[in-house]
C-alpha cells in the first residue's frame, strides 16, 4: 500500500469496533471544493481527496453502496502512460475528526494510487451516498479486524444499494467497447432471448443462427426471433474487438474479492472512466459474443488474443451470479453453492484456456484469499463454513490444509487440484490442493462442477463424495478406501506441450510434430497394452481402435458435440470421432513431411472439425502415457514412474496416481489425477477388480 500522506495531515487513528462481528465503516467522500472552469478538463490546484467515516451495524445501516476495484491498478504499469496517470493520483483520503474539517482538523489515511483514482473519478460524478469500500473501512494494520469483517463481507456486499465496479480510466478502444454496450442496452431480441429461462429456446436459436436465415423451424415465433436476433448480429458485426480486449484485459476481472463482489448485491454497475453500464448490459454483450463466435472465430482475435478467452473469467461470474439471484428470490431448485465447490471452480485457469497459454485464473495478493475471498457466496449451512473461521495470523499452508481436511468429506474431487508440480507453498500434505498456484481444471472436469466421468461412483449422478469411512487424522493423513487397479510398468516419452496460437490460428509445424509424436505413442502404448493381456477382461482386448480415439483424447471424445454420444454419427460405416482422429493424423503427417504417400490417396488440404478434436486431446497436456503389467493403460501425470499405483478411490470421478511409501504400514504420496482405459465409469463396481483397499495418503 502506498504510504506517502498529505504533508499537512498526520495518520488517521481507527478506533476499534464494537464488539460482536456485526458493525462496519462507511466512508462519505466530500464533493469537491471548487469546481472546474467551464469548458475545460484541467485539475484543480487542490486536487484531495476529502471525507467522513462512520460505524454502523449491518442490521439498520441504511443505504449505501460498495465499492469492487483493483487495489494493485487497472492498467499494464509498464506503460509510461499509464505509470506517469498513476503518479499523479491522490496518495491519501484526509478524513474529518472531532474538532475540525480539512487538512487542519483531519487526519490521513494511505491509499493505493489506483484507489486514489477511483475516489477521484467518484467525487467528480457527485458519489451522495456512504460508501464501503475495504481499504478505507478497515484497519488494515489490525489483523483480526480485518478477519472479523471478513465473515461479515458477503452481508456487506449483499445488503449494498449498488456495487460500484470501478474498472480503471477510460481509452480510445475503451470508449468505442463501451458505446457498444449501450446500443446492446435497448435491444428487445436481446431481452426477451435474456428474460427466458429455457435452455432449450437458447439452443434453438442458437442453431438458427447457424443455419441461416430465412429460419424454417416450424415455429413462427421461433424463427422471427432467429432473423431478429440475426439482424442484430449484422448490424453489429463490426463491434469494437479491440476495445473488448481492453476492457475485459484488466485486471478487475480475475481479482478473487470481485467474484462474490459481483455476485452477492442486486444491483452491479460497471464504470470505466465517465462511463457506465450496467451488469445486465455486459451479459447482453457476453451472449452476442458466444453467438458471433459460433459463426465466424477468426473475427474475435486480435493479436493472438481470442475474445473468447478474454471473457472466460466473466462467464464465470455470470453464472455463479445467477444461481445467487435464484437462490435470493426464494428457489428451492437452485443448486446451492458450497466452499468446496467455489475454491475448485474460481482457483484454477479452464482447460481450454490453459493449452492457449491464457491466464484465466482468479488471483489474490494474499494467498488465503483464495479461500477467504469465496466465503460470503457460500451456503450458510455448509458444514465447512460453520467449521473454518477467518484468521489472517495463520499461515497460508496451515489454512489450505484446515480447509482441505473438512472439505475433502464434503467433495473427494477436492483431490484432482492437487498437484507435485504446480505447488509453490512448501509443507503442504501431498492430497492437499495449493490454491495460490497456477491451477487448472482436471481433465477429468468438462468445465466447474461438471466432470465427465464417475470412475469411483456407481453412476454418473452420484454425488462425488468418499465413503463415509473417509477420514483425516490429526498429522494431516488422509484415509480412504478404493481399489488398487494395477502398478505402473512403462511410462511414455512424448506429452503434448501447450499451444501457442489463440483457438482459430492454425497449428505450428512444432505443433503438428508434438501432436503427431503423441498420438504415435498413445497407439504404440495401446498395442502394447493388448499384447500384455489378451483376456477378455482386458478393456482394450476387442477394440483397439476405439481405445485410441479416446485415450489420445484423455476419454473426452468430442467434448463440444451436440450429439447423441461421444462418437459422434457414422461417416462412411466410421464413428465421426475415428474418423477426425485419421484425418487429423494424415494432416499432421502431411505438414510435417512423415506422410505416407499411398496410390489413390489425395493430399489433405485441412479439416474443418480439427479444432473440435484438438481441443479435447490439448486438455491432456501435460500427461504422458503408461502401462500396466496386466495390460491396462492410459495417461498420468508427467512426474509418474514405474512403480506408481494406479488406484480408484470410493467417489472420486477419476483414477489417481499414488506413489507407495516405505515400512508396514506405508503412507503413500498423492501424484496426480490419471485416465485409465476401461475404468472411467464405475466398472469397479460391476466386477471383480480387486478388493477393497484402505489408503492412507500423506
Amino acid at each position: 500500500m502506498a504510504s506517502s500522506t498529505s504533508p499537512n495531515s498526520q495518520l488517521y487513528q481507527y478506533t476499534k469496533l464494537p464488539p460482536g462481528g456485526r458493525h462496519f465503516r462507511l466512508v462519505t467522500v466530500n464533493p469537491p471544493r471548487s469546481p472546474p472552469k467551464r469548458g475545460t478538463r484541467k485539475r484543480r490546484a487542490d486536487g484531495g481527496i476529502y471525507g467522513r467515516i462512520m460505524v454502523v451495524d449491518i442490521e439498520s445501516c441504511g443505504q449505501y453502496d460498495a465499492l469492487s476495484y483493483c487495489w494493485s491498478g487497472h492498467t499494464d504499469p509498464s506503460q509510461p502512460a499509464a505509470q506517469t496517470q498513476t503518479q499523479a493520483e491522490p496518495r491519501c483520503i484526509v478524513v474529518e475528526t472531532q474538532g475540525g474539517q480539512g487538512k487542519e482538523g483531519g487526519r490521513a489515511i494511505p491509499i493505493t494510487p489506483s484507489l486514489g483514482m477511483a475516489l477521484r473519478y467518484l467525487r467528480d460524478r457527485g458519489q451522495e451516498r456512504p460508501i464501503f469500500i475495504d481499504q478505507i473501512c478497515i484497519n488494515q494494520d489490525d489483523v483480526d479486524e480485518r478477519s472479523a469483517q471478513v465473515a461479515l463481507m458477503g452481508q456487506i456486499y449483499t445488503k449494498s444499494e449498488c456495487v460500484l465496479g470501478w474498472l480503471g480510466p477510460a481509452t480510445k478502444q475503451s470508449k468505442a467497447f463501451m458505446g457498444f454496450v449501450a446500443r446492446l442496452s435497448v435491444s428487445a431480441i436481446l431481452d426477451k432471448v435474456l428474460g427466458r429461462d429455457d435452455p432449450s429456446y437458447r439452443h434453438a436459436l442458437r442453431k438458427g443462427i447457424e443455419d441461416g436465415v430465412p429460419a424454417d423451424t416450424g415455429d413462427a415465433v421461433l424463427d422471427d426471433d432467429i432473423e431478429d436476433l440475426d439482424q442484430l448480429l449484422q448490424d453489429e458485426w463490426g463491434f469494437q474487438l479491440r476495445g473488448m480486449l481492453d476492457v475485459l484485459s484488466r485486471p478487475w476481472f480475475r481479482r478473487m474479492w470481485i467474484v462474490q463482489e459481483a455476485c452477492l448485491p442486486s444491483r452491479l454497475v460497471f464504470l470505466c472512466g465517465q462511463q457506465s453500464c450496467s451488469v445486465s448490459d455486459f451479459e447482453k454483450m457476453s451472449y452476442v459474443l458466444t453467438l458471433a463466435a459460433s459463426l465466424s472465430a477468426d473475427r474475435l482475435s486480435h493479436g493472438g488474443t481470442s475474445a473468447i478467452d478474454v471473457a472466460s473469467p466473466l462467464r464465470r461470474v455470470f453464472g455463479v451470479r445467477k444461481v445467487v439471484r435464484r437462490l435470493q428470490e426464494g428457489s428451492t431448485v437452485a443448486k446451492r453453492l458450497y466452499l468446496s465447490d467455489l475454491a475448485m471452480a474460481f482457483n484454477a485457469m479452464d482447460g481450454a484456456t490453459a493449452k492457449r497459454k491464457f491466464d484465466t485464473k482468479f488471483r489474490a495478493t494474499d494467498s488465503r484469499d483464495c479461500i477467504y475471498g469465496l466465503f460470503g457466496l457460500a451456503e450458510p449451512t455448509d458444514p465447512v463454513i460453520r467449521t473454518l473461521v477467518p484468521d489472517y495470523s495463520t499461515p497460508p499452508q496451515l489454512v489450505f490444509a484446515d480447509f482441505a481436511k473438512h472439505a475433502v468429506k464434503e467433495n473427494i474431487d477436492l483431490l484432482l487440484y492437487s498437484s507435485t508440480i504446480s505447488k509453490s507453498l512448501p509443507g503442504l500434505p501431498s492430497w492437499v490442493p495449493d490454491w495460490s498456484a497456477e491451477l487448472v481444471l482436471p481433465a477429468a472436469y468438462k468445465d466447474a462442477g461438471e466432470p465427465f466421468f464417475c470412475a469411483g461412483r456407481s453412476g454418473p449422478t452420484a454425488p462425488a463424495s468418499p465413503d463415509s469411512s473417509l477420514s483425516v487424522e490429526d498429522d494431516m493423513v488422509l484415509v480412504a478406501t478404493g481399489v488398487l487397479l494395477d502398478r505402473v510398468h512403462e511410462t511414455g516419452k512424448c506429452w503434448l506441450e501447450p499451444s501457442s496460437g489463440a483457438e482459430d490460428f492454425e497449428p505450428t509445424l512444432a505443433e503438428y510434430q508434438n501432436v503427431l509424436g503423441f498420438c504415435n505413442e498413445v497407439q504404440s502404448f495401446c498395442k502394447s497394452a493388448r499384447r500384455k493381456h489378451s483376456s477378455v477382461s482386458n478393456p482394450i482386448a476387442g477394440g483397439l481402435d476405439k481405445a485410441v480415439w479416446l485415450t489420445a483424447t484423455g476419454g473426452l471424445g468430442l467434448v463440444q458435440s451436440l450429439d447423441e454420444d461421444i462418437f459422434g454419427p457414422d461417416v462412411d460405416g466410421q464413428p465421426f470421432l475415428g474418423f477426425l482422429y485419421d484425418k487429423l493424423i494424415e494432416v499432421a503427417r502431411d505438414r510435417t513431411g512423415m506422410g505416407m504417400k499411398k496410390k489413390g490417396r489425395r493430399r489433405v488440404e485441412g479439416v474443418s472439425h480439427e479444432p473440435i478434436l484438438l481441443d479435447a486431446m490439448y486438455k491432456q497436456v501435460g500427461r504422458r502415457c503408461f502401462v500396466t503389467p496386466k495390460g491396462y493403460f492410459g495417461l498420468g501425470p508427467l512426474t509418474m514412474k514405474p512403480g506408481d499405483e494406479v488406484v480408484i478411490l470410493h467417489g472420486l470421478s477419476s483414477p489417481i496416481i499414488l506413489r507407495p511409501g516405505q515400512g508396514t504400514q506405508p503412507a503413500y504420496t498423492y501424484v496426480g489425477e490419471a485416465y485409465c482405459h476401461g475404468f472411467m465409469h464405475g466398472e469397479i463396481f460391476g466386477g471383480t477388480r480387486g478388493p477393497v483397499t484402505v489408503f492412507r495418503i500423506c
